[in-house]
C-alpha cells in the first residue's frame, strides 16, 4: 500500500514523491484447530529515523493483535459446533478453490485406496 499527493499519476503507476509499505502474512497450520502467524512490515519512507519505524511497526503490530483476537474467536465458534456450515462470500474465492482442490484429493485419494482393497 502507499499513498503519493494528489495529482502526480498514482493511478497510472507513478508514484512521485510517495510512500509505501509492504505486509507479509505467512500462515502455517501446527494441528487441526492452530496456526503459526508470521507477518513482517517495511517501509521505503524516513528509514534512518527509528522513531518512524517503530511507529509503523508499533500500529502494524496493534491491527495483527486485533485480528488475533478475532481469530481465536473464530476459532473457539467454530470447536463449539462439530462441522459448522459455512457462508461464503467473494472475498472467500481463495479459500473456496483450496477447499474443492482438498476434496477432489480427498475423493481421489479414496477411490485409489478402494480399488486397492478391492484388488486385494
Amino acid at each position: 500500500m502507499g499513498a503519493t499527493p494528489t495529482g502526480t499519476g498514482a493511478p497510472d503507476g507513478r508514484r512521485v514523491d510517495g510512500i509505501s509499505m509492504r505486509n507479509l502474512n505467512a500462515i502455517t497450520p501446527e494441528t487441526e484447530s492452530t496456526s503459526h502467524y508470521f507477518w513482517g512490515q517495511a517501509h521505503d519512507f524516513d528509514v534512518q529515523n527509528r522513531k518512524t519505524t517503530d511507529m509503523v511497526t508499533d500500529q502494524i503490530r496493534t491491527a495483527f493483535l486485533e485480528d488475533v483476537a478475532v481469530f481465536e474467536a473464530q476459532q473457539r465458534n467454530l470447536e463449539m459446533i462439530r462441522n459448522p456450515p459455512q457462508t461464503d462470500i467473494n472475498a472467500d474465492t481463495g479459500v473456496i478453490q483450496a477447499r474443492r482442490i482438498l476434496d477432489r484429493l480427498y475423493k481421489d485419494e479414496q477411490a485409489e485406496t478402494a480399488k486397492t482393497v478391492a484388488a486385494e
